[in-house]
């Protein structure tokens, strides 16, 4: 039985597009007359991560609408593409790839320290499995998928933030937490570096994955309009028919924000 693995997109995908606010701490604060009107916010975000025999990159993009001065909603969708390679328990090697779709929706609410957000949406992949034993497979993943996302902020210097994602299709489980904490501010005032350490999960009955990792960020504050961001770290996975993979893996994703500034 083949690895799924794919699942792995939604998690990814979903949970670098929404680690953002948006919102800054002054415009949650400032509370507007009933009723509020709804103020949109057009958001783009992109990535890569992988190793050797795992990599993934999406381009995508949010649109949240804003409901009174704490909570929202949002639409979601971006493409992606996904490679893989693989050995069974005979030490045959496959490689899959192809492109996904996905598109959701959420609710997020925002305080002065807090963030959440609570999303479903469909994702659809189109694959292509080459072994070096038997002739290449086409086939088409879809299902629902489910996300949830939590941010504490105690500062203005420092966050903590934890997301999980569940999806029908493959029965697979993602999460992430991470730990941030601002190190240095540039010259101009305007952005900001920051540092952090992260640990990951992942799996289903066919595959057990976790990892561990250290972050980079740059950021410009206060309003975080403009997010660069960079990972490396070890990951361990373990396969009900086949050996066990190690691997160092790495990362880079922006996110832009592209409402107007205020």
């Amino acid at each position: 039985m083949k690895p799924r693995l794919s699942i792995l997109v939604i998690g990814s995908s979903f949970f670098l597009a929404t680690v953002r606010p948006g919102w800054t701490q002054d415009e949650v604060s400032m509370a507007s007359p009933s009723p509020t009107p709804v103020h949109t916010m057009p958001e783009l975000n992109g990535g890569f991560e992988g190793d050797d025999s795992l990599g993934y990159g999406y381009l995508g993009g949010n649109l949240s609408f804003r409901t009174d001065d704490q909570d929202g909603w949002g639409l979601r969708a971006d493409v992606s593409y996904l490679r893989y390679t693989f050995h069974d328990a005979d030490g045959h090697q496959t490689t899959t790839s192809g492109p996904g779709f996905f598109g959701g929706t959420y609710y997020r609410r925002a305080t002065a320290h807090t963030f959440a957000l609570l999303g479903a949406g469909y994702d659809v992949r189109f694959s292509t499995s080459d072994s070096n034993t038997s002739p290449s497979v086409h086939q088409t993943q879809q299902g629902l998928a489910f996300q949830a996302f939590g941010l504490w902020d105690p500062d203005s210097r420092s966050y903590i933030m934890a997301f999980g994602s569940y999806s029908t299709s493959g029965d697979y489980s993602w999460c992430r937490v991470s730990f941030m904490q601002r190190i240095s501010d540039h010259p101009t005032g305007t952005r900001a570096w920051s540092v952090g350490v992260e640990v990951t999960g992942q799996g289903n009955k066919d595959v057990l994955g976790y990892g561990a990792g250290v972050v980079a960020e740059l950021a410009e504050i206060p309003d975080r309009f403009g997010v660069l961001r960079f990972s490396v770290g070890y990951a361990k996975r373990q396969y009900t028919m086949g050996p066990d993979d190690d691997r160092v893996y790495a990362g880079i994703s922006f996110y832009r924000n592209l409402r107007p500034r205020p």
